[in-house]
């Protein structure tokens, strides 16, 4: 793929008009990056090397931007991409699950109804946490097992459930 500063200012401003992952070539990036090295290696194009690695960043940027756009809707590409962006778009996709499924499972955390067996001040449990203070009779749900551990094994609660 011959990769040049005009068809980089092209692609640019096609992407900058649409707010949809534009058809690109699978080898885009390594050949474009490949055209850069030459670039930088030719000491009389040091100011084209300059403008075509500020293109060929903010290409990367938007693209980048629109995919991300793409996970946070859940929505599929239906274009050809390069390799490097399909990666960013299932790596992100994976994340997300990941984080969204933890964060259900916290949402369904148990808590341990627990009775109070005497007044209780204040107190640093394991977890480095602090509980209390608590008044004999009190029924309290705690979420944390160390917690509950702590005070069931201290005999300073019972466990209700």
């Amino acid at each position: 793929m011959d990769i040049s500063i005009n068809l980089l200012f092209n692609i640019l401003s096609e992407e900058n008009k649409t707010g949809e992952v534009l058809d690109l070539a699978n080898d885009f990036y390594p050949s474009a990056y490949s055209e850069l090295s030459k670039l930088e290696e030719n000491t009389d194009a040091a100011q084209q090397a300059k403008n075509f690695k500020k293109l060929l960043d903010t290409i990367k940027t938007k693209r980048f931007q629109k995919i991300l756009l793409y996970v946070a809707y859940n929505k599929q590409i239906e274009v050809h991409v390069p390799k490097e962006e399909q990666t960013l778009y299932k790596e992100a996709l994976t994340l997300i699950g990941k984080h969204s499924q933890q964060i259900n499972s916290n949402e369904q955390i148990q808590k341990t109804k627990m009775k109070i067996t005497s007044d209780l001040p204040e107190l640093l449990v394991p977890n480095k946490g602090k509980i209390g203070p608590f008044k004999q009779d009190q029924v309290v749900e705690l979420a944390d097992i160390k917690e509950v551990e702590f005070l069931s094994n201290n005999k300073l609660a019972t466990i209700l459930q």
